[in-house]
């Protein structure tokens, strides 16, 4: 029982946030809990994590994924380090719980953005979240939890069995979508912007002849959400086969099926953003007068001259680039066309 009472002093805030599913705990700043690897035992699950700074001189550590439903039932908070074994036993209900609805029976509904990377997914979320107030805009990576208030999360993933894998992992749902909205871009545009984002953001040395043959999972995204794809064992594939599988779920079957709908981000781009009103009619929204933010493209990456956002932008494009234009009209002809290009 000593031992739990001295990791109990050492804590200085426990909060959890219901819709994150995020429980953080705060030590005191001469707790030194440097180098430590902490266990959370709740709701039958271990999690665990590392404290790092937070603040001016204290510490926190962040278990994420942790989605209660019962905030009486008591946790097991432990520091097995071998000098310490120090463990400590509380209840959530006792210390800072946050965004906790009322009704936590009581869901909205989830929509779904599904896009390759690079077509303008930021763009479009950040018109809604700017022109709509009822609706919580997110990257499915980021996970959390469905509450009362609907979401509109946004994935790259291939398919919908990989949506479905990512709401279970991050979400702790198996709920559907109350409705799906497939972004397409021009894939010159959108594989040069792919490009930019690799090279720039990522650190990667890619030369642009050999930019279709990268590593889709490993080669896009940073490696958690890497990890996150080969965990749910999908085979390595190029960026070339991964957009090809993309459009074939995406396009060929859900939209061509009616079960999403299709959205251009060219349309979205227009003048007075004209493209937005199937996007806010699959969300079941008025489209306002006005939409904010237009003007403001979103994760610009990328350290050339080129211009950003704009259609057709491929044509006047550095001719380093080039490489990767000729590659994506020799081997997507027929898709540019379906996807009502010019080329």
């Amino acid at each position: 029982m000593n031992q739990g009472r001295r990791l109990n002093e050492k804590i200085a805030r426990i909060l959890y946030n219901y819709e994150s599913g995020i429980l953080g705990v705060i030590f005191k700043p001469e707790a030194g809990m440097d180098d430590r690897l902490l266990t959370l035992q709740a709701d039958g699950k271990s999690f665990s994590a590392r404290p790092t700074s937070w603040g001016k001189n204290a510490m926190a550590a962040s278990f994420r994924g942790v989605f209660l439903t019962d905030f009486s039932q008591p946790c097991c908070l432990a520091d097995l380090a071998p000098s310490v074994m120090d463990v400590f036993e509380f209840r959530p209900s006792d210390f800072d719980l946050k965004n906790v609805p009322q009704d936590i029976s009581t869901t909205g509904n989830a929509y779904l953005l599904a896009s390759f990377p690079r077509s303008g997914s930021n763009f479009l979320q950040n018109i809604i979240r700017q022109s709509v107030t009822d609706i919580r805009c997110s990257s499915i990576y980021a996970g959390g939890r469905l509450s009362h208030q609907d979401v509109f999360l946004k994935s790259h993933n291939l398919n919908g069995a990989g949506v479905a894998n990512e709401m279970s992992e991050l979400w702790a749902s198996s709920s559907g979508f109350k409705s799906t909205i497939v972004l397409v871009r021009d894939p010159r545009d959108m594989f040069l912007s792919c490009y930019d984002y690799v090279c720039n953001q990522l650190n990667q040395t890619i030369p642009p002849e050999h930019f279709l043959e990268t590593d889709y999972f490993l080669g896009f995204f940073d490696a958690e959400r890497g990890r996150i794809a080969r965990h749910n064992r999908f085979k390595a594939v190029n960026s070339f086969q991964a957009y090809r599988q993309w459009l074939r779920f995406w396009v060929d079957q859900r939209v061509a099926g009616g079960q999403a709908q299709l959205v251009r981000f060219e349309d979205l781009v227009s003048p007075a953003g004209a493209g937005f009103r199937p996007v806010f009619d699959a969300l079941g929204r008025v489209l306002p007068h006005e939409l904010k933010g237009l003007d403001s493209l979103q994760s610009q990456y990328g350290s050339s001259q080129r211009p950003r956002g704009k259609a057709g932008g491929w044509r006047t494009a550095p001719e380093n680039y080039r490489p990767i234009v000729d590659a994506v009209n020799d081997r997507l002809s027929d898709e540019i066309a379906a996807l009502g290009y010019s080329l």
